[in-house]
């Protein structure tokens, strides 16, 4: 891969050159020569097969949308015309790339040589131009990520068991998940594998709660041994994205509605299927004064005077951890009847 880039690098400065060349002289910039093929994942990352051929043109619209004209007034400075000269050459449309400008201004200051780099490496590891097009709008910041940090990264997500499918949905949604270390993210897969029996719910759950990926490993333990409390099925742990809140909010949740009466907290012979407890998503998910008023059938006044009053319950421990001890802080996990 390395080799790759360094030609890809050279290839691309004789290019930029040609290109500058030519807009100082107020010639049109030449069309890329260089034709992209099929372009298979690199033996590092052992990824899905991508083609990268450039679907065929749509028909313009007779009216000019706001997008169009936006377009239009985009300032072809020696760089823009740099970058889209790059990315055409990797199979991206004239039209994407400059709404990609566009819509996240901050790509507009940032050196073709690393849009040359970044993207050619992500092709590499399978991701589709879409995908590339969705992470380079919602974090920018990728582009000054070093190839062989890149890499690594993804390597330690295509190696941690998720399914190749479920992995690039994540990094998608959540780009800014290629910034943090492949040491850390192994290391926190493996920390939700010891609760989750089935691998594909710890991709599914930072989709869903993407703070989960860096937040403090004892809080988050402590927000699992509090669910396990309460009998809750791991299914319903990851598809009501329960661990996106804080600790407070759930537990102040649940409180209220047990000293209601609307929650029975389970005993040693809780069978859910009998349950007639509220849905987990809908007591974490709903705003405050839905939750009162569906779930609960109180007032919001009430609730916010029962909040107060909870907040000087609970002990000063309960807000703030400084370790991230997998050893020290283990589960309380108990089986129970479905």
């Amino acid at each position: 891969m390395i080799r790759f880039c360094s030609r890809l690098i050279v290839n691309d400065i004789k290019k930029l050159n040609n290109i500058v060349s030519s807009v100082r002289s107020g010639c049109n910039p030449p069309h890329p020569t260089r034709s992209i093929g099929p372009i298979f994942s690199c033996n590092t990352c052992h990824l899905r097969h991508q083609s990268t051929a450039t679907p065929p043109a749509a028909q313009a619209d007779p009216e000019e949308t706001d997008s169009d004209l936006k377009i239009a007034e985009l300032p072809m400075t020696p760089l823009v015309v740099s970058v889209v000269g790059i990315m055409q050459d990797f199979g991206f449309t004239d039209t994407d790339i400059k709404k990609l400008m566009i819509n996240q201004p901050a790509l507009l200051k940032t050196r073709a040589n690393l849009w040359s780099d970044t993207v050619g490496t992500l092709i590499k590891c399978g991701f589709e131009n879409a995908e590339i097009l969705s992470i380079l709008e919602g974090w920018p910041k990728v582009l000054s990520i070093k190839n062989n940090d890149m890499v690594r990264r993804i390597q330690a997500w295509t190696e941690s068991g998720l399914g190749e499918k479920l992995m690039f949905e994540v990094l998608t949604s959540n780009p800014h998940f290629l910034e943090v270390d492949h040491v850390f993210v192994s290391k926190r897969i493996k920390q939700y594998q010891l609760y989750f029996e089935n691998k594909k719910r710890v991709g599914k759950l930072f989709r869903l709660a993407p703070n989960t990926l860096e937040e403090n490993w004892k809080i988050i333990v402590d927000k699992l041994n509090y669910l396990n409390e309460l009998c809750t099925d791991e299914s319903d742990i990851v598809s009501s994205g329960v661990l996106a809140h804080s600790l407070f909010h759930i537990k102040a949740r649940h409180e209220f509605l047990i000293r209601a009466g609307i929650y029975k907290r389970p005993s040693k012979d809780f069978n859910k299927k009998l349950s007639k407890n509220p849905k987990l998503e809908s007591i974490v998910n709903k705003t405050d004064d839905d939750f009162v008023s569906d779930i609960a059938g109180l007032s919001r006044f009430e609730y916010d005077v029962f909040l107060e009053i909870y907040k000087e319950e609970l002990d000063d421990d309960e807000v703030g951890y400084d370790s991230d001890d997998a050893d020290t802080y283990k589960f309380s996990y108990k089986k129970y009847r479905k």
